[in-house]
C-alpha cells in the first residue's frame, strides 16, 4: 500500500490529496471528536466539559483489554487513512468525498452506540 502511494505521487502528473480527503486522512480522531461535540450538543452539556464518551472509554467499559483497544481504534484509523488516499488517487468528485465521510460518520455513530450498549450478562 505504502509502495503504492509512494510511485503515485512521485509522478509529474499526480498533484497531491485533496483538501476535502483531510478529515479521512486524520482519521479515527476527527471522528471521535465530531462524535463526542454532537452529542454534547444534542444533550445540552458543555462542549468543554470533560466525559467519558469517547471511543477509548466505551471499548474499556466493555471489558476490552488495552490492546484489544489500541488494535480496534488502530484499525478503524488505518481504514479512514486508506479510504482518504483512494478518494484523492481516483480523484473522486468534491460531493462524493463530502457524501463519503458523512457516510462514515454515520457508520462510526451506529458503531459507538452499538459499543456503549450494557454488556448483557
Amino acid at each position: 500500500f505504502l509502495i503504492f502511494f509512494a510511485i503515485k505521487t512521485s509522478r509529474v502528473e499526480f498533484t497531491g490529496l485533496s483538501l476535502l480527503a483531510v478529515p479521512f486522512i486524520l482519521g479515527l480522531p476527527v471522528l471521535d471528536f465530531f462524535r463526542v461535540i454532537v452529542v454534547r450538543a444534542l444533550i445540552r452539556r458543555p462542549l468543554w466539559q470533560a466525559d467519558r464518551d469517547h471511543l477509548h472509554h466505551k471499548l474499556k467499559e466493555r471489558g476490552l483489554p488495552d490492546l484489544a483497544i489500541l488494535a480496534t481504534m488502530l484499525f478503524v484509523h488505518m481504514m479512514m487513512i486508506g479510504l482518504g488516499v483512494l478518494v484523492s488517487v481516483w480523484r473522486s468528485p468534491d460531493p462524493v468525498i463530502v457524501l463519503s465521510y458523512l457516510a462514515a460518520l454515520l457508520v462510526y455513530f451506529v458503531f459507538v452506540a452499538v459499543v456503549a450498549r450494557p454488556k448483557l450478562s
